[in-house]
Parts: C-alpha cells; sequence; structure tokens
C-alpha cells in the first residue's frame, strides 16, 4: 500500500466514476496558492529547534498516510461539496481548492 489513495479509488459513487487517483506521498504537496501560516516551534532566540527531516512536515503527505487517515482527494472533496466539476478559470474553485488541500495535508 505505498502510496496516498483516495477513498473513492474503486467506488463509483451517484453520477461520478471511480475516482483512481493515487499520489506517492512526496508529491501530494501545498497547493500554489496556499498562504496559510504554519506553526514553527522555535526558543527564546527565534532558533528552530526541529530535526531536519521534520521541515516538512504539512507540506506534504507520507506514504500509507490514507491507511490511517481517512482521505479523499481534493477532486471529490469538491464534488462533494458543489456537486459540479471545478472550472479553470474560476479564482473561488482553485481558492476551495486550496483550502481542501490545507485540511488533507493537516489531517495526514
Amino acid at each position: 500500500m505505498n502510496g496516498l489513495f483516495c477513498a473513492n479509488f474503486a467506488h463509483a459513487r451517484d453520477c461520478w466514476p471511480a475516482c483512481r487517483q493515487v499520489w506517492c506521498g512526496v508529491c501530494y504537496t501545498t497547493h500554489p496558492l496556499d498562504q496559510f501560516p504554519k506553526f514553527v516551534p522555535v526558543d527564546e532566540g527565534g532558533f528552530d529547534w526541529r530535526p531536519v527531516d521534520d521541515t516538512l512536515r504539512h507540506a506534504h503527505a507520507r506514504d500509507g498516510d490514507s491507511i490511517v487517515t481517512p482521505f479523499q482527494c481534493n477532486l471529490c472533496t469538491f464534488w462533494n461539496l458543489q456537486c459540479r466539476n471545478s472550472r479553470v478559470d474560476s479564482l473561488t474553485d482553485d481558492m476551495l481548492l486550496c483550502c481542501i488541500r490545507r485540511v488533507n495535508l493537516d489531517a495526514l
């Protein structure tokens, strides 16, 4: 089960086909519009004490995260919320997809 599988990978819902989307963990990264603040633990002097391998926390998923955390990809979640496909030229749709990605990464 290497990778990040959408919960609808093999399941069709209503008028929507089965999702069939899978990512390697490091490929599922933050959305280009993501400007949400991220907490960085620092000491009194402002020095970042995180281990090197912890610097990408909440910036990408890990293989197998979808086994532990209920996960639906951005598109499936968008379909559930809007009951339509996203429009390519819509900033509102892009921001919603960005928020969905941020929520997914925080959960994973």
